[in-house]
């Protein structure tokens, strides 16, 4: 039983690379990724950081872009600029 409750509760453990995803953040800090990354698991939808040249991207699957959008959007508008 604990073992399921540990995958309901992140649901990035379950990322499969070959399923179609859906870019919904990008941006220079991998800091940024890592509390947007938390704040959809919190909601639980699994999310997947990617890095190319300095560039990190978070993306979810298709079916839970415009959520993942709305909270994206949310946590950034919320983040004082540095």
């Amino acid at each position: 039983e604990a073992e399921d409750e540990d995958l309901e509760a992140d649901p990035s453990e379950e990322w499969n690379e070959d399923e179609p995803v859906v870019e919904v953040w990008k941006g220079n800090g991998e800091d940024v990724a890592d509390i947007l990354s938390k704040c959809l698991r919190e909601i639980g939808i699994g999310s997947h950081k990617l890095s190319e040249a300095g560039i990190w991207r978070l993306v979810v699957r298709p079916q839970k872009e415009a959520r993942a959008k709305e909270i994206v959007r949310e946590v950034v508008e919320a983040t004082p600029p540095e």
